[in-house]
């Protein structure tokens, strides 16, 4: 693990392996880079890994605010600091949302966006039917309240279908994913569902002008897979790669199948 000071003196944390075009991964709500093991251990090819966690996450310091353009901004400085030049963007979930930000309002210059589990808007509403139900969302929020640790338990459970892991694989991927000491503090995860229940990102997406790259599970629990088909749609380079029988995290429990998509992805894209 390696730290790098923003401008205001706090830390965000990240790891780093592989040589070659910048791929920057962003982890999901409650997370940490911990997730992306599997592509840190073994990079893929031509590829300059840097997995970060998110401000208040992992082994990184608290945002100074908590709204999704807080932890914009600081990734974006860290991305700057590191001169990581024209960096690929890859986020999962609520990361997927901050690359779609950092790709239009952040100035950092991003080649490609991959986005995996992604939505540009989680709540239903405003013409938007195809996300989670606002009562759900407002019971997760009421679940981390009351008993944080049990309701990410639940969540985790979630994230994969039926039969998608063996019980020995859901455990070794539990252990380093969601272990002990794992969960950010509790008001870091009641900050992620805030900024899901409020942030609409629909309105970037036709500013999106670059190739996208978008990785959905057809049994996606978490952010339904019409979600995955929206946002593909909506943006005007993107390529949506379905996996079956797959639910929230394909890279967890498709690591081979993710691989090849994101090395052919990378290979067609003109050099950085």
């Amino acid at each position: 693990m390696a730290e790098i000071l923003l401008p205001d003196g706090r830390r965000l944390a990240y790891s780093r392996s592989g040589a070659g075009r910048p791929l920057v991964l962003l982890h999901g709500w409650c997370m940490s880079r911990a997730v992306f093991r599997e592509f840190l251990e073994r990079p893929p090819a031509g590829c300059q890994v840097v997995a970060f966690d998110l401000p208040g996450h992992g082994a990184s310091d608290p945002a100074a605010g908590a709204s999704l353009a807080d932890w914009v901004r600081d990734l974006a400085a860290a991305i700057e600091l590191l001169r990581l030049q024209r960096p690929v963007l890859c986020g999962w979930s609520l990361g997927g949302m901050l690359c779609l930000q950092l790709a239009v309002q952040a100035g950092c210059s991003a080649a490609a966006l991959v986005l995996i589990g992604t939505t540009p808007r989680f709540v239903n509403g405003d013409g938007w039917q195809v996300g989670v139900p606002p009562a759900r969302l407002a019971a997760m929020r009421r679940d981390v309240r009351r008993s944080y640790r049990p309701a990410m338990e639940r969540f985790y459970r979630m994230m994969f279908a039926e039969n998608e892991l063996a019980p020995a694989e859901y455990r070794r991927i539990a252990r380093f994913a969601a272990g002990p000491g794992s969960l950010p503090p509790q008001p870091v995860a009641e900050a992620g569902l805030r900024i899901l229940a409020q942030d609409d990102l629909r309105s970037l997406l036709p500013e999106v002008r670059m190739p996208v790259l978008v990785l959905h599970g057809r049994q996606d629990a978490v952010i339904p897979f019409a979600s995955g088909e929206e946002l593909a749609a909506a943006l005007p380079q993107a390529r949506l790669v379905a996996f079956d029988e797959t639910g929230h995290a394909p890279f967890l429990s498709r690591p081979e199948q993710v691989r090849q998509e994101l090395e052919g992805f990378l290979a067609c894209l003109p050099p950085s």
